[in-house]
């Protein structure tokens, strides 16, 4: 996976209104100044054209980035099928898309296994329901794992 270049990056969770859109903004940021990444999200159980969680967006805006009017996608064949890499924010995730989407397992990976900032956690826990301090942490976990995942890939090509 990591010997031919990365362009099509693919970020799944479960809505599609929190964790992915934050990483999808992550990185887009992180990547700015590369036109060599295309950056999407999606959601396995997502509905298509809601709007991310009032909290997702408020902690974004804290960071001066501003994901209001993103809508959300539901997980398709075609999106899996023309992403170079998939990044996944649970061990759940991967097991839907493998099974989902067999023969696409060796582009999928654990969003924070792939940028090498695991903790006392492989998954990046769902924040959804959840107090503004769990977004603000969850989104913290992303960033980081954001900026080690795009020099990764800067590294590979």
């Amino acid at each position: 996976m990591t010997q031919h270049k990365i362009k099509t990056i693919l970020v799944i969770c479960t809505g599609n209104m929190c964790r992915s859109p934050m990483a999808e903004a992550f990185l887009k940021a992180a990547a700015k100044h590369r036109n060599d990444f295309f950056i999407h999200s999606a959601g396995t159980s997502a509905i298509n054209g809601e709007n991310p969680t009032p909290e997702a967006i408020q902690a974004m805006e804290e960071r001066e980035i501003d994901i209001s009017s993103y809508v959300t996608t539901p997980v398709s064949k075609a999106l899996v099928e023309s992403a170079d890499l998939i990044l996944v924010m649970s061990q759940r995730h991967k097991s839907i898309l493998s099974k989902k989407f067999s023969g696409h397992e060796d582009k999928i990976f654990l969003y924070k296994e792939y940028a090498g900032t695991i903790n006392e956690s492989r998954d990046v826990a769902d924040p959804i329901g959840q107090p503004m301090s769990v977004y603000r942490r969850v989104c913290d976990e992303i960033e980081r794992a954001s900026e080690k995942i795009i020099e990764k890939l800067k590294s590979i090509g």
